[in-house]
This record gives structure tokens, C-alpha cells and sequence, in this order.
């Protein structure tokens, strides 16, 4: 055996020998009874690795395991935590890359921000962290990544990482949020050298600074004070802008009006002398500040557009993607903001760069299509039906990528698809559209519409959501049933998964406003399916009825409220048939007359009404309970109180639709003898409560309202003569005599 081949063997007899004495079947071979013998088998492998790297690559798996596990584990000896941490550093400048490592180094990094999601929901919290206990869990994830994030490598941490950081950046749990915030600790603790791409570590904390939640905010201007601290002069000179977009866009107009000399001559420095770097964060700055100073801006138009004019056609002459998309993003904005008069000697110029840009065959990825068809969306919004001679070349854009089903979510542009389709509807019947023969305008509904769909399911900010779901409602009406019923199924499917996953959701302040506003908007969309699907509707009872089961879990009134709104507009429009599918669920509309609330018993009093109009015999076997129901709102104690009176008007309507709905034609005779019978329970009952809105005159129904209930008393007197002096003493004295009053007159 040559000596070459001896040595060989040896090596690998001891490194066999080192990986035993640490890990064994997954699991650490030793404790802290024979720490010494694992800390001589790291000093051996870490040898081992500078002389022989490429022996480790077979065991890596095995290796990381065991490193991590004793870094995580605090009852280890600090000498052999820093012999393991040496090694995973000669390791990681070999074997970075390798997918043993990566998934162990992610398993790793998620056991840290585990940790940093250990944090308590205290509304007293004085904003001290108190990272001196160490017995806190967070305080020692903050304390881990610190010490680790440096041999790991920061920007090997953001890069590879990134989908784990986003997936929690993006939770509903605050919690989470938090967390990803307090990776900014990365910037502190790790050379700015090495750290090349800062948006990796700087957006999340920029964008935070808006956070519904108070603990997430103060960590994210803690972040920002630690880059300003630790990434100078970079972070200063790549964000001051991005700090400048995120001030005016959320700055009304009359905020900014003071300080927009200053901020737009600042912008225009750096727009003519800046690097690509610079003008791109400038151009979106200028998009911002247009947004929020609306036609303040006028007066510097003329200023401000040659300069984006010159970017946007260097950038297409130089074909620079990055500050053309950036540059027609930009002046697509100022002449939206500032009006098709003072932006038509430049339309004609943005338009040819667009018709250009679409004829270059942009690929389905790039980031230039999108841009694209928002820069249209713009200026239809801007020009209004004007915008008729440029249809022929937007449409095809337009369906193709709602058939490639784009991701284009940015507000603007959907909030332009119902100004698009009403001038795409009135120009093609007029035949205005000018060199396009493709499909009419219900197909190109049938392809937008879905597009729309798609994005209000994959949008997870409900700012976003708003506008589609506003955008949604008002091409539905406008397309009429243009849907297929797949379609129809999937569009219902996303609505109503909003309306009850937003439901069962833990909020703030803030977001509770924001999906009670969703849960509003969502029921006006499934409301105006209904009218626009009225012919159709029984076919997706299953779906569009399957909110009533979720009365149980839903407990926010207003939430209440829009599963009622659902139930009434589909039993108006598809009648009994719609009761008799729900008829088991009618017990959850009944009960709700009892709660004090009277927004819930306004609705629930108007479903009633439906359901006594409409509802035919399935109604009937529910009459004594509906009362009953209608009773307790009439009769609530807060009767005077202004809040109430709507529930009370509703109640009294819902209570006229009976009685009416009753005695109609052939139903007369039927009526009498259901009123009639159990002792005259359930005329009673009507007469009761007719006394008591008489009684109460005007601070409880209208003048029109009571002299219908007067005219149905009357009615009433002319058929059941016979009882008539007996129903009137049943009531008390003085709601008594009030009706025998104004019957008499």
C-alpha cells in the first residue's frame, strides 16, 4: 500500500471517528458529561477542513445538524459553542450553496424568528425591551441572531431567506411582522461590506412605518435609526428619496402645499445630475408627490415635464427598461394629476412610446407589460371618452393579458377598467373603434372581469382589495351576464372566502375599520350579482346562501349585517325557493330581533319582511316566532332613542308585508282563519303592536306609515266585527282608547 493511499485512509478513519464522538443517528452523540471529548472532535474537523475541505461534502447534513444544535442549546460551554460557530464559518465559505446547508441554515434562521415572535400583546408597554433578561424568549432570539447573523453572512441571511422573511412580513399576526422587523439587528452586526443589496433589509422597515399595529411601528423607526447609523453614507444617499415618497404619499395636499417649492427643486437636481440610481428613486418620488398634490401640481408642469420627457426617451433610445418603466410610470401620473388640458401637447408622445413598447413583443414575466397597461389606464382616466381613438390599440393588449391572467393589482389601474369598459361599451355601439374588428364588448368582459377576480384572490393588502372589489361591482353591472358558470362559481368562491376568512380574524383599531369597509363593499358586489344574475341565481343558492351558516361565527354587527343583506336581496329575487334551501337556518334571522343592536335589528327586520312577502308557505310555519321577533324590536326600551327608530320603522314595514301578503286575493279566506285560530294569538299579537306605533305617533314611524297601519285596522274591524271588542280589551287602556280614536277619525 503506497504512503499516499495510508494517509488517505487515516484521514478518513479520523474524521469517521470525529463525526461519531458529535452525532449519532440524528441526534447529538454526547452531553455535557463528555463536552471535552466534542470539543477535541471539532478542533480535529476544523484542521481537517483547512487541509481536506471536499471530505466534509458526503456529511454536511450531519454536520450543520449537530452545529446548530449546539449553538441553540445555551447549557453547552462557551468553548464549545465557539468551536462549532469556527466551523460552520470554514464550512460555509465552501459549502454555502449546497442544499444540506441551506435547509439546515433555514431551519436554524426559523427557530430565531420563532424566537422573536415571543412577544407579549401589552397595550401599557413603555417601549422598553429590556434586553438585559435573558430569560425572556425574544430577548434571546435578538441575542442569537446578533451573534450568528455575522458568521452566517447577512446578505447570504436576506438573499437565500427572503420567501421566509416575506411569508412573515406579510402575516395577519403582528407578531410576525415584528419579527422581520427585528432583523434590522443584521445591519448593527454585520460589516456594511457585506451587505450589497440594502433593499433586502431596508424595504421591510421602511414600509412598516405604516403598520396597523403600534409594537411593529416603533420597531421599524428603530430600524431606520440603526441604518442611518450603521449603513451611512449608502443608506442616507439611496433612501432619503424612498423617505420622501413614503412622507407625500401619505401627506394631503394641503400639508404639502408649503414645502413643495423646496421639494420639487431638490427633485429636479436630481433628475438632471443623479445617476440611474438616484433618478429612479426621484421618478418615483415625483409620482408620489403628484398623487397626494393633485392639481396643485400645475403650476409646476411646464418645470418639471421636459425633464421626463428627456429620461423617457433616453431611456428608450439607450434601452433602459428600468427608467423607461419608471419615466412613463411617472408622466402618466403628472397628466392624470393634472388634467387632459394643460397634458395634451405631451399625450401624443406617451402614446407612441406605448404603441411602440406593445409591438416589441414583451414577454410574459416582464415587469414593462404591467407598466404598460396601467400607463393606458391613466390616461383613460384622464382623457374620459376622448380616449376613444386609442381603444383599437388597447383592447388586444388589454385581453391578452387578462387571458395571461397579469398580476395588475396597482389601484389605479383598476380603478380605470370601469372607465375603459364604459367607453370600449359606448364606442362599439356607435362603431367608433377604429381600426379593431376583434371581439365585442361582452367578451371582452368575460376575459377582464375573471382578470379582476384573479387579482382581488392573490392581492393581500385590503387597500388593493377595496378598489377591486369597487372596480368589480361596477364592471358587473355595466357587462350584464356576460359570466359562464365556472366563472360565476369562482367569483363567488373569492367573495365569499374574503367576506368569512376576514371575519374570524384578531384585529386592530385600524383594521377593523378597513374590513368592516371590505365586508361593506363585498356585499354591494354580491348585490349587484344578484340584480345583473337574477335569472340564474337558484343554481348557486349552495354558495351564495352559505353565509347563514356562518351566523355562529360571526360576531361583529356590521359583519352581521352583510350576511343578512345577502340573505334578503336573494330571498326578494328568488322567493320561496330561496327560503325553502334555508329554511333550517330562518332560526338564526329570528333570534337576531333580540340582540341590541340596531343596525342588526334594522336588516333582520327587512329580512323578515322579504321573507313574510315572498316566503309563501314556507313563511307561514315560522309566523309565530317572526312576531315574536318583530315585537321585541317594537317594543325595545331604547324606542325613543333616535338610533333605533330605522329598526323600528323596518319592523313595522316588515309587519305591514305580513298582514298584506296575507289577506292579497285568494288568500283572504286562508288569512282570517290563521289569524283566527289559537285563540287569536297571532291577531292579537298584530293589533298589539299596531296600538303600541299609534300610541308612540310620529317618534316611531312616519306619517305615511301610520296611516297605513290606521287603513289596515280598519280592514281589520270590517272582517273580524264579531271579536273586535274583544281583541280591544286585551290591549291596555291607553293604547285602547288611541286606537279607537283613530279609527273614529
Amino acid at each position: 500500500m503506497s504512503e499516499e493511499k495510508e494517509h488517505e485512509d487515516a484521514i478518513q478513519d479520523l474524521m469517521s471517528k470525529a463525526i461519531e464522538i458529535l452525532i449519532f443517528e440524528d441526534k447529538l452523540a454526547f452531553d455535557k458529561s463528555n463536552e471535552d471529548y466534542a470539543q477535541m472532535a471539532f478542533e480535529e474537523l476544523i484542521e481537517l477542513t483547512k487541509e481536506r475541505p471536499d471530505l466534509f461534502l458526503p456529511h454536511l447534513k450531519d454536520m450543520f445538524q449537530c452545529i446548530y444544535q449546539i449553538l441553540d442549546n445555551s447549557e453547552f460551554e462557551e468553548k464549545t459553542r465557539f468551536l462549532a460557530e469556527e466551523l460552520m464559518v470554514l464550512l460555509l465559505l465552501h459549502y454555502r450553496d449546497e442544499k444540506p446547508v441551506l435547509l439546515r441554515t433555514g431551519k436554524f434562521i426559523s427557530q430565531i424568528l420563532s424566537r422573536l415572535q415571543d412577544i407579549d400583546d401589552d397595550p401599557s408597554w413603555d417601549g422598553n425591551d429590556n434586553f438585559d433578561d435573558d430569560s425572556r424568549v425574544f430577548v434571546q432570539g435578538v441575542k442569537r441572531l446578533a451573534q450568528y447573523a455575522p458568521a452566517i453572512g447577512g446578505q447570504f441571511i436576506l438573499e437565500k431567506f427572503k420567501i421566509m422573511f416575506d411569508f412573515n412580513f406579510f402575516s395577519e399576526k403582528w407578531q410576525s411582522r415584528h419579527a422581520v422587523i427585528s432583523c434590522s439587528i443584521i445591519a448593527r452586526n454585520c460589516p456594511k461590506e457585506s451587505i450589497n443589496e440594502l433593499d433586502l433589509l431596508v424595504e421591510q422597515p421602511m414600509k412598516a412605518v405604516d403598520d396597523t399595529h403600534f409594537r411593529v411601528r416603533w420597531a421599524a423607526i428603530n430600524a431606520i435609526q440603526e441604518f442611518s447609523k450603521n449603513l451611512n453614507p449608502d443608506f442616507q444617499f439611496q433612501y432619503k428619496l424612498l423617505g420622501l415618497f413614503y412622507f407625500s404619499n401619505d401627506c394631503t395636499s394641503g400639508l404639502l402645499t408649503p414645502y413643495m417649492d423646496e421639494i420639487v427643486n431638490k427633485l429636479l437636481r436630481c433628475l438632471q445630475r443623479g445617476k440611474q440610481l438616484l433618478k429612479e428613486e426621484a421618478l418615483t418620488a415625483v409620482g408620489s408627490l403628484v398623487s397626494s398634490s393633485e392639481d396643485h401640481f400645475q403650476v409646476y408642469y411646464k418645470t418639471v415635464m421636459p425633464h421626463l420627457k428627456v429620461i423617457m426617451m433616453k431611456a428608450a433610445a439607450e434601452s433602459n427598461s428600468v427608467l423607461l418603466r419608471k419615466s412613463i410610470e411617472c408622466i402618466t401620473m403628472v397628466g392624470l394629476a393634472v388634467g387632459k388640458k394643460m397634458f395634451s401637447d405631451d399625450i401624443q408622445m406617451v402614446v407612441q412610446s406605448l404603441i411602440s413598447l406593445q409591438e416589441s413583443k414583451l414577454e410574459r414575466g416582464d415587469p414593462m407589460r404591467n407598466q404598460v397597461l396601467r400607463a393606458w389606464g391613466r390616461l383613460c382616466k384622464c382623457l374620459g371618452q376622448d380616449f376613444q381613438p386609442y381603444l383599437g390599440v388597447v383592447i388586444p393588449h388589454l385581453l391578452q393579458s387578462a387571458q395571461l391572467e397579469s398580476r395588475v393589482t396597482s389601484p389605479k389601474y383598476t380603478e380605470t377598467m370601469p372607465v375603459l369598459l364604459n367607453i370600449s361599451k359606448a364606442s362599439m355601439e356607435k362603431g367608433y373603434v377604429e381600426g379593431y374588428q376583434g371581439l365585442p364588448f361582452e367578451e371582452l368582459c368575460f376575459y377582464t372581469i375573471p382578470a379582476l377576480v384573479e387579482a382581488l384572490h392573490k392581492e393581500p393588502s385590503m387597500e388593493i382589495q377595496l378598489t377591486i372589489l369597487d372596480s368589480l361591482e361596477e364592471c358587473m353591472e355595466m357587462s350584464g351576464p356576460t359570466l359562464k358558470t365556472e366563472q360565476i362559481k369562482r367569483f363567488l368562491h373569492i367573495i365569499l372566502e374574503i367576506l368569512i376568512t376576514s371575519s374570524t380574524l384578531s384585529r386592530s383599531r385600524v383594521e377593523y375599520e378597513q374590513i368592516e369597509k371590505i365586508h361593506i363593499t363585498a356585499g354591494d358586489c354580491l348585490i349587484t350579482f344578484t340584480e345583473v344574475y337574477k335569472a340564474s341565481l337558484s343554481q348557486f343558492f349552495d354558495q351564495l346562501l352559505s353565509c347563514m351558516a356562518y351566523m355562529r361565527m360571526i360576531k361583529m354587527p356590521k359583519e352581521r349585517r352583510t350576511a343578512f343583506r345577502i340573505f334578503s336581496d336573494v330571498a326578494e329575487k328568488c322567493q320561496e325557493e330561496a327560503l325553502k334551501y334555508c329554511e333550517g337556518n330562518l332560526r338564526f334571522l329570528f333570534d337576531a330581533c333580540y340582540e341590541r343592536n340596531p343596525e342588526v335589528q334594522q336588516i333582520v327586520a327587512k329580512c323578515i319582511g322579504v321573507s313574510a312577502q315572498f316566503g309563501g308557505a314556507i313563511f307561514k310555519s315560522h309566523i309565530k316566532e317572526a312576531l315574536g321577533g318583530l315585537n321585541s324590536i317594537m317594543r325595545d326600551p331604547e324606542t325613543l332613542n333616535p338610533d333605533y327608530l330605522p329598526a323600528h320603522d323596518a319592523a313595522v314595514s316588515a309587519l305591514e308585508k305580513y298582514t298584506f301578503s296575507m289577506m292579497s286575493n285568494s288568500m283572504k279566506l286562508r288569512f282570517s282563519e290563521e289569524l283566527i285560530h289559537n285563540d287569536n294569538a297571532h291577531l292579537s299579537k298584530v293589533i298589539a303592536v299596531f296600538a303600541e306605533i299609534l300610541w308612540a305617533g310620529q317618534n316611531l314611524a312616519s306619517k305615511g306609515t301610520v296611516n297605513r297601519i290606521i287603513e289596515q285596522l280598519g280592514t281589520f274591524r270590517a272582517i273580524y266585527h264579531p271579536i273586535h271588542g274583544h281583541l280591544l280589551s286585551s290591549l291596555a287602556p291607553s293604547r285602547a282608547k288611541i286606537l279607537q280614536l283613530k279609527l273614529l277619525s
